[in-house]
């Protein structure tokens, strides 16, 4: 019998998540409380006064990696979304304009960029050389291993460094690194916050895998993965919101929309936010447990986005690029005081000319948008009248921001429509309106962000809340993660592991761990370290020196700390249990030394 699978929020993780599912045969029902599937990637249309229309696209400036043969475009292929949709290339990643209003392009082949940044920094050449250097093999290492499943040092050392210490590292000057992060209000933290992995695997994406437009828009992208999850037997049910969550135990029975409709399953899978969800769940034991999961996460900022409607095209008017930069008049213009500081004046902000990345989508008219990094905190105690005097003030302030480069704009508006981080809240129902789920500091950088699924439980997740962050590309890959994770937990276990199981049960534990140490040994695992193994069913620690291949007692600190169920230990060792279902499902917890960790079980 098909396994049952409810799949909350219909945003791209969820939709590439079901779309898989549904390819792979199961029962698959997408649940979405607005009237069109994509969250953040969808499309609304709109109508001036002088009965002009437009296309607005809610948030796709611009995806990277699809280059043909990339990682994330064979994902896309062997999904069956590129067939369905038409990639536009962008002629430059962005422009920044500089305090004297000079423009520089950043262009996303990485040649060329590598030639505009030491044009622009000559005295910081060998720095600049290093860096780029440094990104090339890392970009080898990351198409690699994504292939294979595997993580490797580098993945792990720069989920622990922020953006700005590691840039630090190679080019000390601060003007470089204004430039060289400017997209840094895409992602929801300064460089000073930033980690710096999920910036590297952005960069990467632009610069190594080609910058790109969706023709139509984003709303042709989710669109395409709707149709695959109809055509493959999965229903998708809009305009309805989930607002109860029945379970039992450890165990998602069925949820209730707010039409009162009973959705049953065997798995759920949510698209969204889970300090959203847990608020719906009717169950105290269950609560507790994915609160505890989720303590302490900080929730990432959102954005303020000013949709404006022309009644020519902007190129027509001076913009004559697709995305502009204005670092903004901070002293430090990669810092974040400003937002905290609501002083929407001084905020780094973005102008994009949508009639530049899709001739097609508005051929009339003209569509600008103009971005900011921005706090719920700005908006949410404001009373409706005061709500809407705010709206309108950063509405003058942003454009007249704008008028100062394109002054020819202001003859030409015929439409204007503000969007907050409560108006990012009321479509998504993400927390505080945040457009990439937890903060992406260092303390939820790469394996360390909320994991898959919530331990002992039938709740996993997709989409920016998880791994591996947030944007259109980490979305989708969560997606795929989520999928290959149910995948792998529900498959058949071969005859030979369920056999080998059966004998690793019939040894003592200090019989085991001998064999263990045996296995080690001819493996000739020489990883300078100390493995404190926590058996925490029948309250028993082991120790062992992984150099010498031998058990120790002593006081010496360990190194790595893995916390594990006896019985769990020996279906992994056996492989009845898969090592990375048992990590990313909370079977297996790591304390200390990561890295040591996984290279540990690449070795094993």
């Amino acid at each position: 019998m098909k396994k049952r699978v409810v799949v909350i929020g219909a945003g791209l993780g969820g939709l590439t998540v079901s779309a898989l599912l549904s390819k792979r045969g199961y029962d698959v029902t997408v649940i979405e409380k607005h009237f069109v599937v994509g969250g953040y990637s969808s499309n609304f249309k709109r109508k001036s006064k002088t009965d002009l229309s437009f296309n607005f696209d809610a948030a796709l400036h611009g995806i990277g990696n699809l280059r043909e043969g990339r990682y994330f475009y064979e994902l896309l292929k062997n999904i069956g979304v590129i067939d369905r949709i038409k990639i536009l290339r962008k002629r430059e990643t962005a422009t920044v304009i500089l305090d004297d209003n000079n423009l520089v392009d950043i262009p996303d082949s990485f040649l060329e960029y590598k030639k505009v940044m030491l044009e622009q920094f000559p005295n910081e050449r060998i720095g600049i050389e290093k860096l780029f250097s440094f990104y090339e093999e890392f970009d080898k290492n990351v198409e690699s291993n994504l292939r294979e499943g595997v993580l490797f040092d580098e993945f792990i050392e720069l989920s622990n460094i922020t953006l700005y210490d590691f840039l630090k590292r190679f080019v000390d000057n601060k003007e470089f690194i204004e430039m060289f992060t400017v997209l840094w209000g895409y992602y929801g933290s300064s460089p000073k916050e930033l980690n710096a992995l999920y910036f590297s695997l952005s960069w990467i994406g632009y610069h190594i895998g080609g910058t790109y437009y969706i023709e139509g828009g984003s709303q042709a992208l989710s669109n395409a993965f709707r149709d695959i999850i109809l055509e493959n037997g999965g229903k998708v049910v809009l305009n309805e919101e989930i607002v109860e969550v029945i379970s039992e135990e450890n165990s998602i029975k069925s949820v209730k929309s707010s039409k009162g409709n009973i959705y049953s399953g065997d798995i759920f899978i949510l698209n969204g936010s889970p300090l959203e969800f847990v608020k719906l769940i009717n169950n105290e034991k269950m609560i507790d447990r994915i609160e505890k999961e989720l303590s302490g996460r900080e929730v990432g900022s959102s954005l303020t986005q000013l949709y404006v409607g022309l009644d020519v095209d902007p190129t027509e008017l001076g913009l004559e690029k697709a995305d502009y930069f204005i670092l903004g008049n901070e002293e430090e213009k990669y810092g974040y005081k400003a937002v905290l500081d609501k002083e929407f004046d001084k905020i780094p902000f973005n102008v994009v000319n949508y009639n530049i990345l899709d001739p097609n989508f508005n051929e009339d008219t003209g569509v600008i948008a103009i971005t900011i990094p921005d706090i719920y905190d700005n908006w949410k105690d404001l009373e409706r009248e005061e709500y809407l005097k705010q709206k309108r003030e950063v509405t003058e302030i942003l454009l007249n921001r704008v008028y100062k480069y394109f002054p020819k704009i202001k003859e030409h508006i015929v439409l204007t429509e503000l969007g907050t981080p409560l108006t990012m809240k009321r479509y998504t129902n993400n927390t505080e309106g945040a457009v990439y789920g937890f903060k992406q500091n260092i303390n939820e950088g790469g394996i360390k962000r909320v994991l898959q699924n919530f331990t002992d439980t039938n709740l996993y997740l997709s989409g920016s809340w998880t791994q591996p962050g947030g944007g259109y590309e980490g979305a989708i890959i969560s997606g795929e993660f989520c999928a290959d994770l149910i995948e792998k937990r529900y498959r058949e276990v071969k005859t030979k592991s369920k056999l080998f199981y059966g004998v690793l049960k019939l040894l003592s534990i200090d019989s085991f761990i001998r064999f263990f140490i045996k296995k080690i040994k001819r493996k000739s695992i020489t990883i300078d370290s100390i493995f404190q193994f926590n058996f925490i069913d029948i309250g028993k620690s082991y120790k062992i020196d992984l150099k010498d291949a031998k058990l120790i007692d002593s006081e010496l600190k360990s190194d790595v700390i893995i916390d594990v169920k006896y019985e769990d230990w020996l279906k992994i060792a056996s492989g009845v249990l898969d090592g990375e279902v048992a990590f990313k499902t909370g079977v297996l917890k790591i304390k200390g030394d990561i890295n040591k960790f996984f290279r540990f079980r690449r070795l094993l």
